[in-house]
């Protein structure tokens, strides 16, 4: 997945659907995500060095398009300024730690995304900042 953001911008807020991938027991799974804990990291892949590093994020519920259906949750991250002050490539994850007894027993923590990797790409601007 591609995401793309001005240098120094802090819109659009990424977003990502947290989705069912058949692994788990997704309706406990998603009763563990209403009090879960939900960090963003991302590192550029020139030189792997950390740009974010595991700043909260956060989490909330969509509709459901059909009554009584499966609750579906959105995983998002607002940017600052600094998040986005350096022209590159970054991979991104989110790390949801889910409470004692969600699953088994003790915490659990559910890396996201699963099935590929997730890109933020911070493009130059020819904006000139100045503050208001």
């Amino acid at each position: 997945m591609e995401f793309f953001i001005n240098r120094h911008a802090t819109l659009p807020v990424l977003t990502m659907e947290v989705i069912d991938d058949g692994r788990n027991d997704f309706g406990q799974l998603f009763r563990g995500l209403e009090n879960a804990c939900v960090t963003f990291s991302m590192i550029d892949t020139a030189d792997g060095s950390y740009k974010v590093a595991n700043k909260p994020a956060g989490i909330v519920p969509q509709e459901t398009i059909h009554e009584g259906g499966d609750p579906r949750y959105m995983l998002f991250y607002k940017f600052t300024a600094n998040d986005t002050d350096a022209v590159g490539r970054y991979q991104a994850q989110f790390r949801i730690r889910l409470l004692d007894g969600v699953i088994d027993s003790g915490t659990a923590d559910l890396i996201v995304p699963v099935q590929e990797f997730l890109y933020v790409n911070v493009n130059d601007s020819f904006v000139k900042l100045k503050t208001c």
